[in-house]
């Protein structure tokens, strides 16, 4: 069977927030947190094509590159970390409160599985990326790194005609719900183990486009996870 391409163009947010005691120097801080925040916005673009290998059973290769703005917030709350600012200032701009901007490529093989069940069609993906990541501009004088991370993910989703129309085209919907663990740096140096993803997908037939895409998705998803949650959307050509 034929190649079938796909393009994503997709937009991310997301949020953490940690609370640190801290050391027991000053009597005043035995009951106050440090607070630190961040916040990510991501823009990315992913192409690859599916292969049916087997009526229900399809491959699919994938390519995708991405630039992440991350802004890091921190409250000094407690009268130690105060006092370490005072001592070094520069801390505060190069470690604490201060942005990121970083480009990620990344590298995948998602493994579809698709069963016929009552009106609709239930899916089951099992999908597997590598990901790249470095900075290339930041506030702090210290970013220097790279990240060599990978994502292993797991996905249920449940497509069924709604028997409206858009554009005369036909009108499906497709949610979902997934699971993603984490390894590599992702895991060791941030300490994120996994997430949980649960959103919803319009799709749209439009027909044959010169031989290359037949449908359009767009969808939206909450993300949560250990001390974080966010959003995504995305736009598919298929």
């Amino acid at each position: 069977m034929r190649l079938r391409p796909f393009v994503t163009l997709s937009y991310g947010h997301a949020r953490t927030s940690i609370s640190y005691l801290s050391l027991d120097i000053y009597p005043e801080d035995l009951d106050v947190r440090d607070r630190d925040r961040s916040r990510t916005n991501s823009f990315g673009v992913k192409i690859g094509a599916g292969w049916e290998y087997r009526p229900g059973f399809t491959l699919e290769p994938f390519l995708g590159v991405a630039y992440s703005h991350i802004e890091y917030l921190y409250d000094f709350n407690t009268r130690f970390m105060r006092e370490v600012i005072e001592l070094f200032p520069e801390l505060d701009r190069d470690a604490y409160n201060t942005t990121v901007d970083l480009y990620s490529v990344s590298s995948g093989l998602r493994h579809s599985l698709d069963y016929p069940l009552g009106p609709g069609l239930l899916g089951f993906d099992l999908q597997y990326v590598y990901q790249f990541s470095r900075p290339w501009r930041s506030k702090s004088r210290l970013v220097d790194f790279s990240v060599h991370s990978s994502f292993l993910g797991t996905t249920l989703d449940y497509e069924l005609p709604t028997g409206l129309n858009l554009l005369d085209r036909e009108l499906s919907i497709k949610p979902f719900a997934s699971r993603t663990d984490l390894f590599g740096d992702f895991n060791k140096g941030m300490q994120l183990h996994h997430f949980y993803e649960f959103g919803m997908n319009l799709i749209l037939d439009v027909g044959p486009f010169r031989n290359l895409f037949s449908r359009i998705s767009l969808g939206g998803s909450y993300i949560t996870g250990e001390n974080f949650h966010g959003w995504k959307f995305g736009l598919t050509f298929i």
